[in-house]
């Protein structure tokens, strides 16, 4: 399921602009490259000339361009880069034509910083590929990066994810884990899922004390907690992405 190499530069991006603004493919690169000054420096440029025509349709472009970016930013492993553009209203929940949101490009080239900067930022920690061929947990439980996937898992589980969420050949987090190549690493996922299925069991069989009872400790942990979904509006990107990625998993 993974892919290789990180988001690139290539010619299906769509780098028609009106005169005078810049192009996708510029803070594309600038993202690729983490040139924060040259992507500060668009954004910036997009901005001046949104407020002079804020048409619906201008305002998409900007946000397609953002995403874009964004992804480009975390397939490289682009942490300030990231947090320059989420800080800009990047859409955290724009997916590419596979369904491929930031949050899935962090999974897959194994940034866990990445990870836990786009989970803050209200990525859903639960989502699918369209194809339903995989969620976050699904790919970091194959274990490629080792000790980052590790870290990786951990970050979801922080988030309640759903463990027994299939693929599309019904294999769940699991099944990847005890199938992970690198044994120790595959001996590590397994034992954090079995953690958190074991907590998740004892919290259900707990018995319900009363709201007398229970006095204020009902407060949930962040294990308990479902995970947030982003405010930014859920979209595709309209630009065509074939070029710019890499294969996926």
């Amino acid at each position: 399921m993974r892919g290789g190499g990180g988001v690139g530069v290539g010619g299906g991006a769509d780098t028609h602009t009106s005169a005078g603004e810049p192009s996708l493919s510029s803070l594309v690169e600038a993202a690729r490259d983490n040139d924060v000054q040259a992507a500060r420096d668009v954004i910036n440029a997009h901005r001046r000339s949104s407020s002079a025509s804020a048409d619906e349709q201008h305002t998409k472009i900007d946000q397609d361009e953002l995403a874009t970016a964004l992804w480009a930013a975390c397939s490289n492993g682009h942490v300030d880069m990231a947090s320059l553009l989420l800080e800009n209203s990047a859409p955290v929940e724009f997916s590419d034509s596979d369904g491929f949101t930031a949050l899935f490009w962090a999974v897959e080239s194994g940034h866990p910083d990445l990870v836990n900067l786009l989970l803050e930022h209200g990525a859903d920690a639960n989502a699918r590929t369209d194809a339903g061929e995989a969620t976050p947990l699904i790919m970091a439980c194959e274990g490629t990066h080792g000790a980052k996937d590790v870290a990786i898992v951990k970050a979801l589980l922080a988030r309640n994810v759903d463990t027994e969420a299939a693929d599309a050949q019904d294999a769940t987090a699991r099944d990847f884990a005890e199938a992970c190549e690198d044994e120790e690493t595959g001996e590590e996922l397994v034992a954090l899922l079995d953690a958190y299925e074991n907590e998740k069991g004892r919290k259900r069989a707990q018995p319900d004390k009363g709201p007398e009872a229970r006095n204020g400790d009902d407060v949930k942990t962040e294990n308990e907690r479902p995970s947030k979904r982003s405010k930014a509006p859920v979209g595709k990107a309209k630009v065509s992405l074939t070029s710019l990625f890499g294969k996926k998993r």
